[in-house]
């Protein structure tokens, strides 16, 4: 069977990543999987151009479904398979997708034509519902990695490195993130502040992290070993105002970090990060809840590190085996 996926671009993400980890895990089970990109050239495409090519490829490819993960590419999906495939929709921001009367309307017009909307958080599926009524189409399939993140051997008896792992975007405030490092800097000069993730190509937002960082902060490029990364930090500070699910907050879980992250996140569902949260919008919340995990580093470190441990214990069906599951249970393909 051919499972053809839909993202926007190329961009290393939590929907990348899902993306990759799903193609992976489908190809094991003996099926095909492909990748399809609205703006492959990781440049906007005007609106005819992404139809077409998407439609073009869809056609080429004949898969027997078609997953889209998030607004964008699930708009485009759905019109561009019709005759080729039926499509389910992943949703993954953590925010509303469907907060403007436009973005409903176009989806009241498209559901007849999609086959199930996944979301990846409990609050995702009652945002939805709450637009759209209590479809059977849609289900949650909780985010999380789909490899264990196991736990670190030891906890370091000083912390000294507060890691961000996230692409450069405006949702994952770059900007803040240079904020509380100056401010953090100040107070904790010992520690050090480490971004992982790729550049947006957005020079204003990049230079944020490349040019000129903070005296204690430092812009460590793309990484293709977020848990190696994870093992050799001691905190986990999550910038993002909004997330459904966070893959990064759960792999950190995995390993053992506490995770500092917004008051405004909801706390990742089924997972056992154990963290502090900070006012949205105020680096020197943000700073204040760095000093009081610190202050009692022996207790968070340790409690993070036991939910590491037990979580590691936990046997769960890997992500790609819970999608198949639901749209064979759900009569939306053959087992």
């Amino acid at each position: 069977m051919m499972i053809v996926q839909v993202l926007l671009s190329e961009r290393i993400g939590g929907a990348e990543s899902l993306v990759a980890d799903l193609g992976v895990g489908w190809k094991a089970m003996t099926h095909e999987s492909e990748t399809v990109y609205l703006d492959p050239e990781q440049v906007r495409s005007g609106r005819w151009r992404r139809l077409i090519g998407l439609r073009k490829e869809l056609k080429r490819l004949n898969p027997a479904l078609v997953v889209a993960h998030s607004y964008l590419p699930a708009l485009y999906a759905r019109v561009a398979s019709i005759g080729v495939a039926p499509v389910h929709v992943v949703l993954h921001s953590g925010s509303d997708d469907f907060a403007r009367v436009s973005a409903r309307i176009l989806e009241r017009i498209l559901l007849p034509i999609t086959a199930s909307v996944i979301a990846v958080s409990e609050a995702q599926l009652t945002r939805y519902r709450a637009h759209f009524g209590n479809t059977k189409r849609a289900t949650v399939i909780l985010n999380r990695p789909s490899c264990k993140f196991s736990p670190k051997p030891a906890i370091s008896s000083v912390p000294r490195r507060v890691v961000t792992l996230a692409r450069v975007d405006p949702v994952k405030r770059p900007l803040f993130w240079r904020q509380v490092v100056e401010l953090a800097s100040e107070k904790y000069p010992d520690l050090r502040f480490e971004w992982w993730g790729p550049l947006s190509g957005d020079t204003h937002l990049d230079s944020a992290l490349n040019e000129k960082p903070p005296l204690a902060g430092s812009y460590c490029g793309s990484t293709d070993s977020p848990s190696e990364v994870l093992r050799m930090s001691d905190v986990l500070f999550h910038t993002s105002a909004h997330e459904a699910n966070s893959l990064a907050m759960q792999e950190a879980a995995g390993v053992g970090l506490p995770v500092i992250y917004a008051d405004s996140i909801e706390p990742p569902t089924d997972s056992v990060v154990w963290g502090l949260r900070y006012t949205r919008d105020d680096p020197a919340d943000a700073v204040r809840v760095l000093g009081d995990l610190l202050a009692d580093w022996d207790l968070h470190s340790a409690r993070s590190h036991a939910e590491a441990v037990a979580q590691d214990q936990r046997v769960e069906p890997p992500l790609e085996v819970c999608y198949l599951d639901w749209m064979v249970d759900s009569n939306l393909i053959a087992g």
